[in-house]
């Protein structure tokens, strides 16, 4: 770095400036007046001040200045790039300390010396070269070149140089910063190695391998690829990928790329196994599975296509299958069952036969053991068959039972091993030889008959068993028991040996109603044109009365049939009660729909005889008094104005109160029912109601019958009437629709509202309802009925409807 200058060398020079200065002034200082003289010298101290005061200045700058040339000399020097300073022929005249690190130099050492000095011998040339370009275009110039020490280490360095022009434009130095790049260049050569690596590894490769850029267009195609499309690497890059694929798949290929390339997947599988085809150049299509990956360098997607060709392995395929396709179909078609269970016990295959045996399918029983399939007995017993077979290592025969639907089957069963291709037991198979029917056979003629009879004395019912001639064949200990102890009872008095269908002639003899019936049905059973028969019938005797019913079934294969007789007599006496007791519900029914209408009727004329009270003599004596404060506030001349007043107001109480009255006398009963019939009737309630509430209500009447009978009307009108109640009550409706319509079967009425509805399954409602009750019975009691369609929200419809044949209407 350049020396600092020294403080008084700087004044000295400034003082002769100074001097010089004054010498050259036109005015003699002697020569001039005392006032003026002591003026300039006024001004002069003046200047000397100021001078002093920007000579502080200055001295503060200049430290300032030095601080932060200072603080420029240590990002220099502590820089991460080296900074050199070179004259024209390359020699080092300044260096900082990131320099002397690269270099490997001591700073003081390294001035003076040339820079192509620290090249090393391989790159002197690139380094030349770099100098003669910086001397020659005297812009920016930049190199790579590597760099080698005292110590023999050597490391790679970035160079850019700039050339320095002195004024007259000709260059005097050039500055030259220098990067360490040792560890990039380290990379770019495991890189470089790793390419090498890779495209060895393509180009040996068995699978041919595509590489395709963002246009689909090849840019690697290795050897394997070559020999599997017939076409030179060559004449493949740069062409599109879409050649090597028939032309009826390309659109569909094109369109899953798309998608592909769209995803934030980096690899898949291509389209179904064995479901791909390729294009080679000869035109010929084959078979290849295939899978995509999808990387991005530099910004650009690649596609890397991996494909096998699988023309051999189809064929393979092809004929593996073939041959289990044979092997299958003679398993599938064998008598007996054929299995095949890995070293673990798990089924590995079975024929046909096993599925139709136990209702599963292969792919039920595959992977399952016996313990999954079988009763926790059976799959134990199998199992340890296994076991044994593969203990000893040689195949064994085996008599094995397993369950199926008509109940347990025998089977001799012979098991070997399966040894793979090491000799190593891998699998062992079972093939079955069903003796079921033997074993039951040899069984039957052991033990049939003391089975059939420990089964007969087991049931409670009276069991025989006849041949097909009507022979009792067997009997049971009930039906032996029932006939010693009920010998007069013709029906079940019969034992061993006794024709059964004779039995039955002699009670159709003896007058017994229910015997040609059995005999019949026994008959039809034997001969197959019935597949069963049953039958109740009475056998009483002077103790108690009884009932059986009787079963007949067929045995197989019609070697004769079974009867049971069951005794029923519980069965029947209870159902008898149960009828007794339905007559007496009844009969309390309609007790209670007569005593419901007597309430009603009664109601009626309670409601009657209070109407008429209210209006002959309550509403005549309101009326009297109404007329007797009309007189007195007229004769009374004597009272105040207030006094008079207030009689006015008792007098307009009194003939509300009387209106008040007439209206409850005409809600208890409507007298216009007997005058003008029941539709006027209506109408001037409808109008009454809709004064009275505001609420519109719309009336229409269609057919309605000329003449009614009273009651009829009076039910209806109450229907109606307790209807609008529950309206003006509940409904928050805001419209209201009654209709009355006749018929030449009834009489009709309903009432439609759009209010707020209730839940017709809402037992508080059904309780509380007890006007839904009366309107009920008020229709069930004239034999019609009423129905009340409701849902939240959606309204209220009451439906009254009335028979005419039964009133008369």
């Amino acid at each position: 770095m350049a020396k600092k200058p020294d403080g008084s060398t700087t004044l000295t020079g400034l003082r002769k400036q100074a001097e010089e200065l004054l010498r050259s002034t036109r005015r003699d200082v002697a020569a001039m007046p005392v006032k003026e003289v002591q003026q300039l010298v006024h001004e002069l101290q003046v200047h000397q001040i100021e001078l002093e005061m920007q000579n502080e200045e200055l001295r503060r700058t200049q430290e300032e200045l030095e601080a932060a040339r200072d603080r420029y000399v240590d990002l220099y020097d502590f820089a991460p790039a080296g900074h050199l300073m070179l004259d024209t022929h390359g020699t080092i005249v300044e260096a900082n300390l990131r320099a002397e690190t690269l270099l490997g130099i001591n700073r003081k050492d390294l001035i003076g010396q040339p820079l192509a000095r620290f090249i090393a011998r391989s790159d002197e040339d690139t380094f030349h070269r770099h100098c003669q370009e910086v001397m020659k275009s005297g812009t920016r110039q930049t190199c790579e070149v590597q760099l080698g020490n005292k110590a023999g280490a050597s490391r790679w360095g970035y160079l850019e140089s700039l050339a320095i022009f002195d004024d007259e434009g000709r260059i005097t130095q050039w500055r030259t910063a220098l990067l360490d790049i040792s560890a990039r260049k380290q990379m770019e050569m495991e890189l470089e190695s790793n390419k090498i690596q890779l495209e060895g590894i393509i180009e040996s490769a068995m699978d041919a391998i595509i590489t395709v850029d963002e246009g689909e267009r090849v840019v690697v195609f290795n050897r394997a690829a070559e020999s599997m499309f017939l076409c030179q690497s060559a004449d493949a890059m740069g062409q599109p990928f879409d050649r090597f694929i028939p032309e009826r798949f390309r659109q569909a290929h094109h369109g899953h790329m798309s998608i592909f390339a769209r995803t934030q997947a980096t690899s898949r599988s291509m389209g179904r196994p064995g479901g791909l085809l390729g294009l080679r150049t000869n035109g010929e299509e084959f078979p290849f599975e295939a899978s995509v990956s999808h990387v991005r360098i530099a910004g650009q997607p690649l596609f890397t296509v991996i494909l096998r060709d699988i023309t051999e392995r189809n064929r393979a395929e092809e004929k593996l299958r073939q041959s289990e396709l044979r092997l299958q179909a003679i398993l599938d078609n064998s008598p007996g069952m054929v299995i095949l269970k890995d070293t673990e016990g798990r089924y590995l295959h079975v024929n046909r036969q096993f599925e139709r045996a136990f209702h599963m399918t292969r792919e039920q029983v595959v992977g399952k053991t016996d313990e999954a399939i079988f009763v926790p007995e059976q799959a134990a017993a199998f199992r340890a068959n296994d076991l044994k077979v593969h203990q000893a290592g040689v195949p064994l025969e085996f008599e094995e039972v397993a369950m199926h639907d008509d109940g347990p089957h025998t089977s001799i069963v012979s098991k070997f091993l399966l040894y793979d291709g090491d000799g190593k037991p891998y699998a062992l198979c079972g093939i079955t030889t069903d003796i079921t029917w033997r074993k039951i056979a040899e069984e039957a003629l052991r033990s049939s008959d003391a089975f059939t009879r420990s089964v007969l004395n087991s049931l409670s019912a009276h069991v025989c068993v006849l041949d097909k001639d009507g022979f009792i064949l067997k009997t049971n200990d009930a039906w032996r028991e029932f006939a010693r102890c009920n010998l007069s009872r013709t029906m079940i008095g019969s034992d061993v040996g006794a024709n059964y269908l004779d039995v039955c002639r002699r009670a159709i003899a003896d007058g017994e109603s229910t015997a040609q019936v059995i005999l019949g049905g026994i008959e039809d059973v034997l001969g197959g044109s019935q597949p069963s028969f049953s039958a109740e019938y009475p056998c009483h005797s002077p103790e108690e009365e009884c009932w059986f019913l009787m079963r007949v079934t067929p045995l197989k294969e019609s070697q004769g049939v079974v009867i049971s007789h069951t005794d029923i007599s519980e069965r029947i006496q209870m159902a008898r009660k149960l009828e007794q007791h339905i007559l007496l519900l009844h009969g309390k029914q309609v007790e209670l729909e007569s005593l419901a209408k007597k309430l009603i009727e009664a109601q009626e004329e309670e409601r009657k005889r209070i109407a008429r009270e209210l209006h002959d003599d309550f509403n005549q004596r309101m009326a009297a008094l109404s007329v007797e404060l009309e007189s007195l506030e007229r004769a009374s001349l004597t009272l105040s104005e207030t006094d008079v007043r207030r009689l006015a107001e008792i007098r307009v109480q009194v003939g509300q109160l009387s209106d008040d009255l007439h209206d409850l006398a005409y809600r208890l009963h409507p007298s216009l029912l007997e005058h003008v019939g029941l539709e006027l009737a209506l109408r001037d309630h409808v109008a009454e109601f809709t004064k009275r509430t505001g609420l519109p209500v719309t009336f229409d009447a269609r057919k309605v019958p000329g003449t009614l009978s009273l009651e009829i009307a009076t039910n209806l009108f109450r229907v109606m009437q307790e209807s609008l109640q529950n309206v003006s009550k509940h409904a928050q409706a805001t419209k209201v629709t009654v209709r009355l319509s006749g018929s030449s079967k009834g009489i009709g009425l309903s009432v439609r509202d759009n209010g707020k509805g209730f839940d017709l399954e809402d037992m508080n409602a059904r309780v509380k309802g007890l006007g839904l009750v009366s309107m009920q019975e008020r229709a069930r009691g004239l034999g019609g009925f009423l129905r009340i369609h409701s849902l939240p929200r959606e309204g209220t419809k009451v439906c009254a409807w009335i028979p005419r044949a039964l009133k008369g209407v």
